[in-house]
């Protein structure tokens, strides 16, 4: 069961793709990454990048996101974002139905302070997404790119961004990259 974990939609049960659409985040997981960036998620605003069920965005809404934007492929998952929205009336969220890449080389003008990137761990894209990031300008001057990923990938920045911490939680591993200033 997916839920939303604080703030003021705590607990609020959200609906999921199916498992062969989209591979969850737990629970335990997004806590862990909110309880990290708690103190600078009030007036912000989120991009999700793979999206799934939305639950990033929508839990950093419950938290005090000013603006989030969810990017999802999949038209199922993208039809679940939309029911998730209307249910928690989460009218700050903009859901995008299109590949995530494409969503980064056209955007130009709308910087993050978060930008999460959970992309499926067979597509190797990370590192172009970050550049994608970093040549449109995406990031604010102090925000972050938060990537998740499997435990055991090693994650490497293109130029001009650089990584600030790594957390593993069992099989996961969250990734914090952030600009060289």
């Amino acid at each position: 069961m997916l839920r939303i974990i604080a703030g003021k939609f705590r607990s609020r049960v959200l609906e999921q793709p199916p498992l062969e659409i989209t591979r969850p985040t737990l629970d335990r997981v997004r806590e862990s990454l909110f309880n990290i960036i708690q103190n600078e998620i009030e007036g912000s605003i989120v991009l999700d990048c793979f999206a799934g069920s939305g639950a990033f965005c929508l839990e950093a809404i419950s938290r005090g996101a000013m603006k989030a934007i969810a990017i999802e492929k999949s038209k199922i998952a993208f039809d679940v974002i939309q029911r998730n929205k209307e249910k928690l009336i989460a009218n700050n969220l903009d859901i995008i139905n299109k590949d995530s890449m494409t969503y980064l080389e056209e955007s130009k003008n709308i910087k993050f302070d978060f930008i999460y990137l959970d992309p499926p761990y067979k597509l190797d894209i990370l590192f172009q997404a970050m550049e994608l990031i970093f040549k449109n300008q995406l990031l604010k001057k102090y925000g972050q790119i938060i990537i998740e990923t499997n435990y055991d990938k090693k994650v490497i920045t293109p130029k001009g961004l650089m990584i600030q911490k790594e957390k593993i939680y069992g099989k996961t591993k969250l990734v914090f990259v952030s600009l060289i200033n």
